[in-house]
């Protein structure tokens, strides 16, 4: 598993022209108690992914 995290990291620094972590900070998880929230953040999360 560490082996295809190492490459996959490699492979889109490289696409990216990157040098930097991929994955530094630590995954932080929030219960989610109504769907207007699962929206707002589902949302969030799809255009944090494009910068």
């Amino acid at each position: 598993m560490k082996r295809i995290g190492v490459s996959y990291v490699y492979w889109y620094n490289w696409k990216y022209k990157r040098s930097c972590h991929l994955f530094q900070d630590r995954y932080k998880s929030e219960v989610i108690e109504d769907d207007s929230y699962l929206l707002s953040g589902a949302i969030d999360s799809y255009f944090s992914g494009e910068n």
